[in-house]
């Protein structure tokens, strides 16, 4: 039991943690089509390798000439995201969204490969619209139930 404890002691000393030995955080953003509706489209974004995460933060940008939010599109909540908590939504008519979340109960969320953890809802002027993850206005940044930073890549589906 000592030899755990001193072990314990020396990791917290030097600052290693989980978060350097997990996998980066891939996510990643997935377009649909609304189904009746040529002009509307849901963007999701779409996480692998998302395993003890206790929170992040990042932005969703776009052109608000190209397209127009109308709203957070149903999705599997599974992290109970709530608009008024988790977005900023005041700010989506100049083309982008501040997004926050740490786990209400301070644990750590592992999702299965090619879960959505949210999706928005466009009117779209053009085809070739599209929105981007973003760190403007905000940093994008995922931690671990520590609240140590993880590493994330951002890629294409």
């Amino acid at each position: 039991m000592r030899i755990l404890f001193i072990f314990t002691f020396i990791l917290g000393l030097t600052g290693i943690g989980l978060a350097q030995s997990q996998q980066p955080v891939k996510f990643s953003i997935e377009f649909t089509e609304v189904e009746d509706k040529d002009d509307e489209v849901i963007g999701s974004i779409v996480v692998e390798q998302f395993k003890n995460i206790g929170g992040f933060q990042f932005s969703v940008s776009w052109d608000p000439e190209e397209l127009e939010f109308l709203s957070m599109a149903d999705f599997p909540n599974v992290l109970n995201l709530k608009n008024n908590e988790n977005f900023n939504l005041q700010t989506a008519g100049s083309g982008h969204i501040r997004t926050l979340w740490l786990d209400p109960a301070g644990d750590c969320v592992s999702l299965k490969p090619g879960e959505s953890i949210l999706s928005f809802r466009f009117h779209r002027t053009t085809r070739n619209a599209s929105f981007e993850i973003s760190n403007q206005p905000i940093a994008i940044e995922f931690f671990d139930c520590n609240l140590q930073p993880v590493e994330f890549k951002i890629y294409t589906r």
